[in-house]
């Protein structure tokens, strides 16, 4: 059994808990307003599965088993099974800034038990402050799922860093904009 977490607005699938959910920026007061993911990269197309190993006997003398990675994509595991886009208007600092103010306004406080509306909006903008500063090293995705909504500025913005020279990003849940499934 499998948990997915879905987009609460573009019902867009964006991540499950097959992957390992740590605090955003290894800070744990962040953990109330998110989760951070860390993704890799996979290659993808021009699967063989075993078929070219099988070389045809009639192909005759030279016939080889070669593998089918000429036409293989790198991708990012994360980005590639939920099916997330790269956002066309949230990539400079100042369009997120303004986006993400609104954002949280909107869709994400109204979800937060008023107990914690306090606490949620003081690690929400630390978080946020942060995210601001590792603007530079980062893009914003969105599921794909947000293409088809009346209004895509509701479907969650998740934010994806590079941290200290890994190889893939790491991505940035909010949990409140998200539900969690059972399959």
């Amino acid at each position: 059994m499998v948990n997915v977490f879905i987009d609460i607005e573009s019902s867009g699938e964006v991540v499950s808990d097959a992957y390992k959910f740590t605090a955003p920026f290894d800070n744990d007061d962040f953990k109330a307003v998110a989760f951070e993911v860390p993704s890799s990269y996979i290659k993808v197309g021009s699967e063989d599965f075993g078929i070219s190993a099988n070389v045809d006997e009639d192909a005759g003398e030279g016939a080889t088993a070669e593998g089918g990675d000429s036409d293989a994509k790198r991708v990012i595991d994360v980005v590639h099974t939920f099916a997330l886009e790269q956002s066309p208007i949230l990539g400079d600092k100042a369009t997120f800034k303004g986006f993400i103010a609104g954002y949280m306004k909107n869709v994400l406080l109204p979800k937060v038990p008023e107990s914690d509306v306090a606490a949620f909006k003081a690690n929400a903008t630390k978080l946020i402050q942060k995210m601001l500063v590792e603007f530079g090293n980062a893009e914003i995705y969105v599921p794909e799922t947000a293409a088809e909504m009346d209004d895509p500025t509701l479907a969650i913005p998740i934010y994806a860093y590079w941290k200290d020279g890994e190889d893939a990003p790491r991505f940035i849940f909010f949990k409140h904009a998200l539900k969690e499934v059972k399959y």
